[in-house]
């Protein structure tokens, strides 16, 4: 039997090099294919990103009530979003170093429509920074021991998120302003806190 198999394949040499040729172009071929697949996946990728929503935080004065602020998040994306949870906190630190701990749990009220689309926007909290400054977080000469932040996050869904997929998590706000009470008004501080994902 091994004899006629040797036979075979010496007699037919010439089909087997032709069949080997063969296997060799079907798997370069196989190259584009997957670089296709790959260019398509992330072309997909930009086109949903293009059209996911964006949830942007700001902090405004009321301009009917002097010294109160509302925290708002503004849709800034195509897409409508999806608040699945909130949290922000205002509190007082000491001035040097704070950043905000990665684990916040200050809830705040859903917004009353389910979906923000476009160009909505829906409050987060209001506050009177003024009020929250004690004389005991001052020290003569103008000098602040603590100083008023006001951080969170939100994660929400987009309406193109496939959510069976359990590699797919909500997109992630996180935001921290300081308040500086010399001149009465809000800013983001540095570091990496602050990001949009």
């Amino acid at each position: 039997m091994c004899n006629r198999l040797t036979d075979a394949l010496i007699s037919n040499w010439p089909l087997v090099l032709v069949g080997i040729g063969g296997i060799w172009i079907a798997v370069r071929a196989l190259k584009p294919t997957k670089d296709a697949a790959e260019a398509a996946l992330a072309n997909a990728q930009a086109v949903i990103n293009s059209e996911r929503p964006w949830l942007v935080v700001m902090i405004e004065p009321i301009e009917d009530i002097p010294g109160m602020y509302v925290v708002r998040a503004v849709n800034k994306g195509r897409t409508p979003a999806q608040l699945y949870e909130g949290h922000c906190s205002c509190k007082l630190h000491p001035v040097d170093g704070f950043t905000p701990p990665d684990e916040i749990r200050d809830p705040f009220f859903a917004p009353m429509s389910y979906l923000t689309v476009s160009g909505d926007a829906f409050d987060i909290r209001k506050i009177t920074p003024e009020s929250q400054i004690g004389e005991e977080d001052r020290k003569g000469g103008g000098i602040y021991l603590n100083m008023l932040y006001v951080y969170g996050k939100l994660l929400y869904w987009g309406v193109l998120a496939n959510r069976a997929d359990p590699t797919v998590k909500p997109y992630l706000t996180q935001w921290c302003f300081g308040y500086d009470p010399c001149r009465k008004i809000f800013y983001r501080t540095a570091g990496e806190y602050t990001r949009n994902t």
